[in-house]
């Protein structure tokens, strides 16, 4: 508005000139009108660069464009002022003088700037006004919303087994801003759980959000999967973390079994159940810790590189972690006769058959003489009797005669059936 149409309007009222005042204004209103002036609300993500767009049309001349703020926690206060002709100076405030750039053109009605690297602290309302040749100022107010993403976390958590509740796992989603939503899906455990929540204000405005699972630690939960829920405008809608439940126990009583190897060696498995697994092993034989370099001992497993008899005994392995042992134990017999080796064996095999052959051969010789000497003791018994037969005093008749011929004729007899059978019992005994 012109300084002579002012004049022409305080004219028409002092005048009283009713018509003309309505024919000023309705030319005025068309004037104003005229004027459009675009401004767009932006939301962007932390540390990105953004736009802030404001364009005047409509306008013959804009003498000077100023950029005021106004955040949440402060008042409005110019931080860029553009003069046309001149050099563009941008305002120290909140350090946007390095972050600050006019982007538009005064001529044109576009006073555009450039906001680099956002940050929390940048959210707030933000005018721009033209100052015009003619007429008075035209503004335009812009909102600024700028986003954290939350920096989400699921932290480790390992309670002791027991029956007080205690917190099982944690999710965290930190420097966000608006603050973002945290909760657990923990279906697979039951009903015997509660969530709680605890939120911080960081000192650049952001967020942390911590949400923690509560419930009893015991065995039976032990590697249950469980689900923490993330929501937050940054994020393509709502995320989903996996947690597995960790809960520490002492071992178990641990059970000492036998593992396949190839002979002659043999392996014993020392098997238990604890949480940390990373558990320590000592292994005794009869309660004495072993020192035999026939036997390697190699976590929980024990090596005999050839088990003898020599290692009879009782084994057992004590498994131990941060919160407490367990004991486990083999018997181990091996017999005498079961440790012969393959030559071994086969010389005393050797030795056992010679040593039956001599005995067969023994008896049967004791046998064979036993016999020939019985048959030699009963003929020579009988040659005595028919030799010690008494001679006959008498005279010798023609008769007598004949017999005492027969009796040596049955003596050389019996000499020659005794020569015979020495020599069938000699030639036997050969």
């Amino acid at each position: 508005m012109t300084i002579a149409s002012s004049r022409s309007i305080f004219q028409a009222v002092h005048q009283k000139d009713h018509k003309t005042l309505t024919l000023l204004l309705l030319i005025f209103g068309s004037m104003i009108q005229a004027l459009q002036i675009i401004g767009v609300d932006k939301e962007v993500i932390a540390g990105e660069d953004v736009e802030l767009v404001c364009q005047l049309s409509g306008a013959e001349v804009v003498i000077q464009v100023d950029w005021m703020r106004t955040t949440p926690k402060t008042v409005q206060k110019k931080i860029f002022t553009i003069i046309r002709n001149r050099n563009t100076t941008p305002e120290e405030v909140n350090d946007l003088k390095t972050r600050l750039k006019f982007i538009g053109n005064i001529q044109e009605g576009v006073a555009n700037i450039l906001l680099k690297n956002a940050s929390i602290k940048d959210c707030g309302n933000y005018s721009c006004s033209f100052t015009l040749f003619e007429g008075s100022p035209v503004k335009k107010s812009i909102q600024l919303t700028v986003h954290a993403p939350p920096v989400v976390n699921v932290l480790t958590v390992t309670p002791l087994v027991g029956i007080s509740e205690v917190t099982l796992a944690t999710c965290s989603a930190d420097n966000a801003y608006p603050p973002a939503e945290v909760s657990w899906n923990a279906s697979s455990l039951g009903s015997t759980v509660s969530i709680t929540s605890i939120s911080t204000v960081n000192p650049d405005g952001t967020s942390n959000v911590t949400c923690n699972l509560l419930g009893l630690p015991s065995r039976g939960i032990q590697r249950k999967e469980v689900l923490c829920l993330v929501r937050h405008p940054t994020l393509n809608g709502q995320q989903m973390f996996n947690y597995s439940i960790n809960i520490h126990y002492p071992p178990d009583p641990a059970k000492v079994t036998t593992l396949q190897s190839p002979p002659p060696s043999v392996v014993f498995q020392c098997q238990t159940d604890a949480n940390p697994e990373d558990v320590q092993y000592k292994w005794r034989r009869n309660g004495v810790p072993l020192s035999d370099n026939r036997i390697t001992k190699n976590g929980s497993q024990l090596h005999f590189h050839k088990l003898t008899y020599d290692m009879n005994g009782l084994y057992d392995c004590e498994v131990s972690n941060l919160y407490g042992s367990a004991t486990g134990s083999l018997h181990v017999f091996v017999p005498f006769l079961h440790q012969c080796t393959r030559d071994y064996c086969l010389i005393w095999s050797i030795f056992t058959i010679f040593l039956t052959l001599g005995c067969i051969l023994c008896v049967r010789f004791v046998l064979k003489h036993s016999f020939a000497t019985t048959c030699f003791d009963n003929m020579s018994r009988l040659g005595r009797q028919r030799m010690e037969t008494p001679p006959n005093r008498e005279p010798i008749s023609g008769g007598q005669l004949s017999g005492r011929s027969q009796s040596q004729e049955d003596a050389r007899e019996g000499s020659s059936e005794l020569s015979m059978m020495r020599e069938e019992a000699e030639s036997q005994q050969i």
